[in-house]
């Protein structure tokens, strides 16, 4: 089983405001490049995820609700259990489960379908033997520098690397009022992705300071073994 297809793309919540506030201001003006821009958003903007924000940094739950309102006709992702009733009550039709729901097992898959989530991201910890059974569509992370924490109310852009006691060193993303810290390396499965039995989609998840996004998609692609420092997470670890 090969990517083939790119079919959504995950934003957190910032990140499209900040889209959805290029493309109004593009609606005002002659700028061609802006209506370029525009157009491009326009043709992919179907296929974005909205991720709320893991902490709300002190806003009031009527503040994010109204944000979430202003962009309740995409798709949305709930991180947590309380994002689903979040996104609910803003509007969004369409919610999928994220991967922090850390669905391990049938009996929280069948839980979150029941929630009325219409697809779901299994946990990076689910070892990749297991079998899970749901009613709808599961994922799973194939591809991705997993976080190793969040820091909240950290958000300081001008520290993107932590470095630990024996030199290895962390890259951080920073997102709306809280920083994660990254694992050293890369989660890469292009060449595993058939040990993946019953899912309908894999996740690749960037970080933004990855520029080498189109040779990692033709890897995927191929079914290409990694190259390089890479590890492949929980998925192949037997459990004692």
């Amino acid at each position: 089983m090969a990517v083939d297809t790119v079919e959504y793309v995950y934003a957190d919540l910032s990140v499209v405001e900040e889209y959805e506030g290029a493309y109004r201001k593009s609606q005002a003006t002659a700028d061609k490049y802006a209506a370029k821009s525009a157009e491009e958003y326009l043709a992919y903007r179907p296929r974005i995820i909205v991720k709320p924000p893991l902490f709300t940094g002190g806003q009031t739950g009527s503040v994010l609700l109204e944000r979430l309102r202003r962009l309740s006709d995409y798709t949305g992702c709930a991180d947590l259990a309380e994002h689903i009733i979040l996104l609910r009550e803003s509007g969004f039709a369409r919610i999928v489960g994220g991967a922090r729901l850390n669905v391990t097992n049938t009996s929280a898959a069948r839980h979150y379908a029941e929630s009325g989530l219409s697809d779901l991201i299994t946990s990076p910890e689910l070892n990749s033997k297991a079998r899970l059974k749901s009613a709808i569509p599961l994922g799973f992370i194939g591809y991705g520098y997993l976080p190793l924490l969040s820091l909240c109310g950290v958000n300081d852009s001008s520290t993107d690397k932590y470095t630990d006691s024996k030199g290895v060193t962390f890259r951080a993303k920073h997102n709306e009022n809280y920083t994660e810290v990254l694992n050293s390396v890369p989660m890469i499965l292009s060449d595993k992705l058939g040990s993946f039995k019953g899912y309908t989609f894999t996740v690749l998840a960037f970080a933004p300071f990855e520029t080498d996004i189109k040779r990692v998609l033709g890897d995927y692609t191929r079914s290409a073994a990694p190259t390089g420092r890479f590890t492949r997470g929980l998925y192949f670890k037997r459990v004692s």
